[in-house]
């Protein structure tokens, strides 16, 4: 997986060595490079649990940093808006209202959006393709597994893989309904 994800409520990691990164020393320099770029953020004791599951709202965050909006999406906390959010949320509502306004969430179905659900690999591939404003790409997936890829989201998966955001795994798979992690 390219994208390194970040928890939204984390906090920024005590000095500039998160130490715990050995468990996952295939991803320590995304990871690294994220963390400089505040995409994402260690927890108190510099700790930064490379294994955990990220979260749909931690991946549209992580995504809303990227494209340097995390400043607005603060403004954004109390702005009315004219859809319903999910009943579940306890924290990120402007970082959702920014997805929205940004079209990689839809308003008419936020409320359906499990925020705290752990965030599958199909998931974040489409939050991606909206985030990054990708052209479908209509080309087959050449994955052994690219049939469990639900049809309506495998243009967008192929415009993220093409586009080098994410990749398939060991044994020519991609996975699509493995959890990502913070790694």
């Amino acid at each position: 997986v390219l994208l390194t994800l970040a928890g939204g409520e984390a906090l920024k990691a005590e000095g500039s060595k998160l130490v715990d990164l050995e468990e996952a020393s295939w991803a320590r320099q995304a990871i690294a490079e994220m963390a400089a770029s505040g995409v994402v953020a260690g927890y108190p004791g510099a700790i930064y649990k490379p294994y955990n599951n990220v979260t749909m709202l931690e991946a549209v965050t992580m995504l809303i940093r990227m494209l340097g909006l995390e400043d607005q999406a603060k403004a954004a906390e109390e702005d009315p808006v004219d859809y319903r959010m999910p009943s579940d949320l306890y924290w990120g509502r402007g970082y959702l209202i920014m997805a929205v306004d940004l079209g990689i969430l839809d308003g008419d179905y936020l409320y359906l959006l499990q925020p705290n659900a752990p965030a599958t690999r199909t998931e974040v591939a489409m939050l991606a393709f909206h985030a990054l404003e990708f052209e479908p790409e209509s080309g087959a997936l050449e994955f052994s597994d690219a049939d469990q890829i639900p049809g309506k989201y495998r243009d967008g998966v192929a415009a993220v893989v093409k586009n080098g955001i994410m990749q398939g795994l060991p044994g020519n798979v991609f996975k699509p309904n493995d959890n990502i992690n913070r790694a």
